[in-house]
């Protein structure tokens, strides 16, 4: 204990070094979700040749430019809301309507496999 958690009666609580079972688990899947991802872009690479690289290439830029697009965003518009509230402000219902069904589609295929 130190001198001022004495002086204030009170005892502070530091850090505890314990990791209970489902912190172990959690940390075994999101280490064997990265090496899938690894091992998968290594097998798509190995069939593609250049085609892949240009892909992922391609497929970051898009996807970095989309960030610093909401980035801006954020700082000159600031509210709470996702990127559809952006677009119902700023371009119209029926595009912000578009854009959450583009979205919702685009999960609901991803977590079918």
């Amino acid at each position: 204990m130190n001198d001022q958690s004495r002086s204030n009666g009170k005892q502070e609580e530091g850090l505890l070094r314990s990791l209970k079972s489902r912190h172990v688990q959690l940390i075994a899947l999101g280490g064997i979700i990265g090496s899938s991802y690894f091992l998968g872009s290594g097998y798509i690479i190995d069939k593609a040749k250049p085609a892949a690289v240009f892909a992922y290439i391609l497929g970051g830029a898009i996807v970095y430019m989309v960030m610093i697009c909401l980035g801006e965003l954020a700082v000159a518009i600031p509210k709470s809301g996702s990127f559809i509230s952006y677009t119902n402000d700023l371009l119209s219902q029926t595009l912000a309507l578009l854009d959450g069904h583009t979205g919702l589609h685009g999960l609901h295929m991803f977590h079918q496999k």
